[in-house]
């Protein structure tokens, strides 16, 4: 697990999830690449480097893509890029 900064308050929001009946909370760490994944009744799980986070139950058929929390400049990148090659010219 990752020593962020902003980390320690989100697990202590998961780990009291249960006892307010959420049954899933993902914490996605950005600066590892990896997703905790908090169940009900289960440890937590640490995902590396997912492309994707899916689940059952409560999310069922939703899917959470994870491009950009690991790349977000990538899409305003590609954006800004365009609009600043006409000044490059």
């Amino acid at each position: 697990m990752s020593n962020c900064d902003y980390l320690p308050a989100p697990r202590k929001k998961a780990q009291d999830y249960p006892g307010n009946g959420a049954s899933l909370g993902w914490i996605p760490d950005p600066g590892i690449r990896s997703v905790e994944v908090y169940q009900l009744g289960r440890a937590v799980e640490i995902l590396i480097a997912p492309a994707t986070v899916a689940d059952e139950g409560p999310v069922d058929g939703f899917v959470l893509s994870l491009e950009e929390v690991w790349n977000p400049l990538s899409n305003k990148s590609k954006t800004s890029g365009s609009r600043l090659q006409p000044w490059l010219r």
